[in-house]
């Protein structure tokens, strides 16, 4: 038998920056902002004012929305978001279909 630790997730309260998430066709955050060559966090979360959530996704893409992600959603592991951001190497951009969420502050 292998026995594994999972991590405890913290309360949708307590989100904490970055979390990552799956995202779907029907959009984690629907509202598309678009593609930025130097896309980073606080690239996405500037283009989201007036929004809850910045997410980005795919390295380049930046969403945004109001609605808290379901934690359902929620992905750890090394291969979930896992693309480095075109506009600050030691941060993650999501991935394929993974988008890292932060809060619009």
């Amino acid at each position: 038998m292998n026995v594994y630790k999972v991590p405890i997730m913290a309360p949708m309260a307590d989100m904490p920056d970055g979390t990552c998430y799956e995202d779907n066709a029907s959009r984690l955050l629907p509202v598309y902002i678009g593609e930025f060559p130097n896309n980073e966090k606080s690239v996405c979360i500037v283009a989201c004012k007036g929004y809850r959530y910045a997410g980005v996704q795919y390295a380049r893409e930046c969403f945004c929305g109001n609605d808290k992600p379901n934690q359902a959603l929620l992905r750890v592991g090394p291969n979930e978001c896992s693309m480095i951001c075109p506009g600050n190497t030691e941060q993650i951009c999501g991935g394929t279909f993974r988008m890292n969420v932060y809060k619009v502050v």
